[in-house]
């Protein structure tokens, strides 16, 4: 093809942006992002009740119809989401803020990666202190500082509207993050229920204890909301870890907290290992946690125990253990802590099945993901960190994978057998189609439960 007729045909393809049907009234010729800047201008000049989001990428309009734009918008009541992603330059941080001081219908703008910097984080902060209808905001990458992460401190000590705050991946350091947190506390009427500083390093430079005294108080203040907390990458370090470990312990809203990546200090074995096994505690003593994340944390096996505990001990609650050492011992402690407690699986008869069936096969592959599915915990084969002298791959053979997956596999498949039985007595099993089992020949459920009656042992099998 020429290059214009294979131009014109690229214009003419269907929108990548929703279904065919939205691409009606695009011109021939018109490329996709001219047409959707004149649909949104059309839909807001006739106040089109339909109209409740807006997405502006990179190209899709001038600078004057993006302020124009952002301009009509301030008037409109039915919009309820504003995305754009593209460079803001001064004059467009200032068309954003007053947006956001004149409209009341938007509850949802993110503008991540839009280079607003502290200039543009200070204007949104004074807009925040009027508006009264924003609930999240996403701020990641855009390069605010410590100096921007204080505007937005100071906003939060007012603000009751604002229920998600993301600032990840913004240069914030420790200063940035310790007065986000002390503003959480000096507002006894906060509704932020989450808050994500992911990537910015607020504990470098041995900051991180001051840091995560600020993170506990905010904690642990009496008629606290927030309900997830976002440190991934921060560099809090295994006192920051402990500190909010015994934070927690008189916490009651906080449901996922993310402290991956934090890489605890593996010259310091002890004093790591200490913050899991408190983390641990205060995790199975806390009444609503349901998710922590601590991939890439350099836990060793006593950590790890730690983790296969709480398994045990709290059995609703995913975790994420994944790129941490795991050897084959620990492997085996998490199997027998989910068979010593099988409400941490779910009890899917379709994905038993397919675990049951993996176990009899003699190839490997999609283990991590049956055991994450039916546990919500991840995990992964720890491999050697340096090649052998024989500079053979590093990857280990199939019969030794499936030696290592095949506890964990047999304990998922027991333990979601019990939590079937137990629903079964109990009457609360639901009928659900297309689920069929085969043990020598198709058996409906009906016949599923009656020889899962007869035989128990044979859907239970021993740990090997």
């Amino acid at each position: 093809l020429g290059y214009q007729t294979y131009s014109r045909r690229r214009h003419e393809r269907p929108s990548l942006f929703g279904p065919q049907r939205e691409n009606r009234g695009r011109r021939r010729g018109e490329s996709i992002m001219s047409w959707r800047y004149r649909k949104y201008e059309k839909q807001l000049r006739d106040a089109d009740p339909k109209l409740t989001e807006i997405r502006l990428w990179n190209g899709d309009c001038s600078r004057h119809q993006f302020r124009s734009l952002l301009s009509t918008l301030g008037n409109n009541e039915t919009a309820k989401t504003l995305e754009v992603r593209m460079a803001f330059q001064d004059a467009d941080r200032e068309a954003l803020s007053s947006l956001l001081r004149r409209n009341r219908s938007i509850e949802r703008l993110e503008v991540r990666g839009c280079n607003l910097g502290i200039a543009g984080a200070r204007l949104i902060a004074e807009s925040l202190r009027t508006n009264t209808t924003l609930r999240v905001l996403n701020l990641a990458e855009n390069n605010i500082c410590d100096d921007g992460a204080r505007c937005m401190a100071e906003a939060l000590v007012s603000n009751s509207a604002l229920r998600d705050l993301d600032i990840g991946t913004n240069n914030v350091g420790p200063a940035g993050g310790t007065a986000l947190f002390e503003a959480l506390e000096r507002n006894p009427g906060s509704s932020l229920e989450r808050l994500v500083l992911d990537w910015n390093e607020i504990g470098q430079g041995g900051a991180a204890g001051g840091v995560a005294e600020a993170i506990g108080r905010a904690i642990r203040r009496e008629g606290v909301v927030l309900a997830e907390i976002g440190l991934s990458m921060c560099r809090i370090g295994a006192g920051g870890i402990g500190i909010v470990a015994d934070s927690l312990r008189t916490n009651s809203s906080i449901r996922r907290i993310d402290l991956s990546g934090n890489e605890l200090d593996v010259n310091k074995g002890e004093e790591a290992d200490e913050a899991i096994r408190r983390l641990a505690v205060a995790l199975r003593l806390h009444p609503a946690a349901r998710f922590v994340d601590l991939r890439q944390n350099n836990l060793g096996d006593e950590g790890m125990r730690a983790m296969a505990g709480l398994i045990r001990h709290r059995g609703e609650i995913g975790m994420n253990l994944r790129h941490n050492t795991l050897s084959d011992g620990v492997a085996r402690e998490i199997a027998s802590s989910i068979r010593a407690n099988p409400s941490c699986t779910q009890p899917v008869l379709r994905y038993l099945a397919i675990v049951k069936k993996r176990l009899g096969e003699k190839t490997t592959g999609g283990e991590e993901r049956l055991f994450g599915y039916l546990t919500h915990i991840g995990i992964r084969r720890s491999y050697p960190q340096h090649p052998t002298r024989d500079h053979r791959r590093r990857w280990d053979a199939p019969e030794r994978v499936r030696a290592w997956w095949r506890p964990l596999l047999i304990s998922v498949y027991s333990a979601g057998t019990q939590q079937i039985l137990r629903k079964f007595h109990k009457e609360e099993i639901e009928v659900v189609p297309f689920l069929v089992w085969r043990v020598g020949d198709r058996l409906g459920l009906g016949g599923f439960f009656e020889l899962v009656r007869s035989k128990p042992d044979l859907f239970c099998p021993a740990l090997e």
